[in-house]
């Protein structure tokens, strides 16, 4: 596999845990928004390497709330997992990057040699 390829596949990485990483704070900030529809990612493995990410509405019921005499639909923002999407999405964000970083000295390393 050439060093730019592993860079490329690397930042595809790093845009889909950034994209999981904004759907996770919109999520977040709507927690009570009524009538909210959460958002998740989903990605997509590209023929060559790398990642697609893109958005999509969670598929789960949000509560019906009592709210001034009248039953509303709340946010089906859960916080807990939303926690979970942003521990996981800043991990693959640093995995994806120390391949970046990897694949940038050896290319460096190449291009001193030659």
């Amino acid at each position: 596999m050439p060093v730019t390829h592993a860079m490329g596949v690397a930042q595809s990485g790093m845009n889909a845990a950034t994209r999981r990483l904004n759907v996770t704070a919109n999520n977040v900030a709507n927690l009570n928004t009524d009538g909210f529809a959460a958002g998740t990612t989903v990605n997509q493995d590209v023929r060559d390497g790398g990642v697609i990410s893109s958005v999509a509405p969670l598929q789960t019921e949000a509560p019906v709330i009592l709210r001034d005499n009248e039953l509303v639909s709340a946010s089906n923002t859960d916080l807990v997992r939303e926690t979970v999407n942003r521990i996981e999405a800043v991990n693959a964000y640093k995995a994806n990057a120390a391949v970046f970083k990897a694949a940038d000295e050896v290319a460096q390393t190449l291009f001193e040699t030659v």
